[in-house]
């Protein structure tokens, strides 16, 4: 919500894109979101490490993201759990996502694997790796 919404959404009527393109309301259960969602697409140009990628992982939701300097490659398996575009690459955007959206399979596919792949970033093992950084740092 904010004063964008009536201009984005009168943007995708006029575009003719107005039956394929909602904008919602903001959720208090961004989980069941993602989990209902098909494909989760960044379009970020900088990210320091997009956890919202991690989530949509942890949902089970294939991703696709323009490879920003740092966070998209760490989080998104490119070709296995998503596609990473590189920067700008607006055609190539377009074409995976239309990819996504077309081919079911694939979408489960990477879902999974998406899924499978969300547990290296599990809080108990990065907290570890964290502790382990910090005693090797401080010489405990």
């Amino acid at each position: 919500d904010g004063p964008q919404r009536s201009r984005l959404s009168a943007m995708a009527r006029n575009l003719g894109i107005g039956n394929s393109v909602m904008v919602n309301h903001p959720t208090g259960d961004f989980r069941k979101e993602l989990e209902s969602s098909a494909v989760y697409m960044m379009t970020l140009l900088y990210e320091g490490f997009p956890m919202v990628l991690v989530e949509a992982a942890a949902a089970g939701t294939p991703a696709i993201a323009f490879n920003c300097p740092t966070g998209p490659a760490e989080a998104i398996l490119d070709g296995e759990t998503g596609f990473i575009i590189a920067q700008r690459d607006i055609a190539w955007m377009s074409s995976g996502l239309r990819r996504l959206m077309s081919d079911r399979e694939l979408r489960e596919r990477m879902g999974e694997k998406a899924r499978e792949h969300s547990s290296v970033f599990d809080i108990d093992k990065t907290m570890s790796q964290w502790m382990n950084l910090f005693r090797e740092l401080t010489g405990e």
